[in-house]
């Protein structure tokens, strides 16, 4: 017999001791990865598929808290 253990299943999220994810956003439920060269955070929910969405961090917080007036003035001006 091999010895492999098979895997456990937990509902921690070990990604959130990677210093790219945002403590703060993963503990909300949301991906929290940062863009390293940007600083904008995944406001995706945790462990989605597909691509991450990134925005800029005031806006990911204000969504949090439910503050509209600041994610129309954090949002990009492109």
């Amino acid at each position: 017999m091999c010895g492999v253990v098979g895997v456990i299943s937990s509902p921690e999220r070990i990604d959130v001791h990677n210093v790219s994810v945002d403590g703060e956003l993963a503990a909300a439920g949301l991906c929290g990865m940062t863009h390293l060269p940007t600083g904008r955070v995944c406001v995706r929910p945790a462990r989605h598929l597909g691509s991450c969405d990134f925005v800029a961090p005031e806006a990911a917080r204000a969504g949090l808290r439910g503050d509209a007036a600041a994610r129309r003035q954090s949002a990009p001006t492109w």
